[in-house]
């Protein structure tokens, strides 16, 4: 068997990857823009998933594709969500930053408010914001609270309508 032989798929296998990948990229995008739709994609992800197997596994049984080398195996793993979760998960362990734990929308006197709990990577809260909605954006009101990562408050800042007061 010639190289060119032994590579012929990996062409093939790399653009569904790739096609995959943007796909799944997509959704973690619109998730990460409205959090309302991410109860929606819990269904559209294990759909999308289910499609892409099934029609690679089509490919791969009608001998369209031919698995032959640990290569080809390698970039049909990347066209799997298993790369997405391990990469997910050694992102969200060996990142500094902090992470969205909740987000609340409501109303009260007639103006929209909104709340949002950052958390650090040990799942503890590290600060709360809350915002109002002036119209056209959503800008900084009340108090913030900053945590330290044993739970304490280390410090509060106060808002009114994206002024800072002391």
């Amino acid at each position: 068997m010639n190289i060119e032989n032994k590579y012929q798929n990996i062409p093939i296998l790399l653009v569904f990857a790739l096609f995959y990948n943007v796909i799944t990229l997509f959704f973690v995008n619109n998730i990460n823009q409205d959090k309302s739709s991410s109860l929606g994609y819990l269904f559209i992800f294990p759909i999308f998933w289910i499609i892409a197997g099934i029609s690679i596994a089509i490919y791969i049984r009608t001998d369209k594709i031919k698995i032959t080398n640990y290569l080809e195996k390698i970039v049909l793993g990347f066209s799997t969500p298993l790369p997405f979760f391990i990469f997910h998960i050694i992102w969200h362990s060996i990142s500094p930053t902090s992470h969205i734990n909740s987000s609340s929308e409501y109303e009260k006197n007639g103006l929209k408010y909104k709340r949002i709990e950052y958390t650090y990577s040990n799942l503890k809260l590290e600060r709360k914001e809350y915002y109002i909605n002036n119209g056209y954006d959503w800008v900084k009101d009340s108090i913030w609270e900053f945590y330290s990562k044993d739970g304490a408050i280390i410090k509060k800042e106060n808002y009114m309508k994206n002024k800072y007061r002391k």
